[in-house]
């Protein structure tokens, strides 16, 4: 799923007003993240990811916090451009 070339095809219909902004926390087990996508056209749309050492690739393992926020904004831009699809970073190895 190519999320970045839907978002430029979707120019159309309202491009980001700004970036995906992530939010969130880090625990040592858990990580959970926030984006928020907002369109010029006024539509927004938020969502939120987790990620786990247990629940990640073992060479992203160290960094799955980022995980979570990849997670976040894959989900966001995929209600936001209704893709069907699930994004490769939520499927487990």
């Amino acid at each position: 799923m190519e999320v970045i070339g839907a978002t430029a095809e979707q120019s159309d219909r309202g491009t980001p007003r700004e970036p995906v902004t992530p939010r969130g926390f880090r625990e040592t087990v858990l990580a959970v993240a926030h984006a928020t996508a907002t369109f010029a056209d006024g539509r927004r749309f938020t969502e939120s990811g987790d990620a786990t050492p247990e629940n990640v690739g073992a060479q992203v393992r160290p960094h799955f916090a980022r995980l979570a926020l990849t997670r976040a904004k894959a989900r966001c831009l995929r209600d936001a451009l209704n893709i069907g699809l699930c994004a490769v970073e939520e499927l487990g190895e």
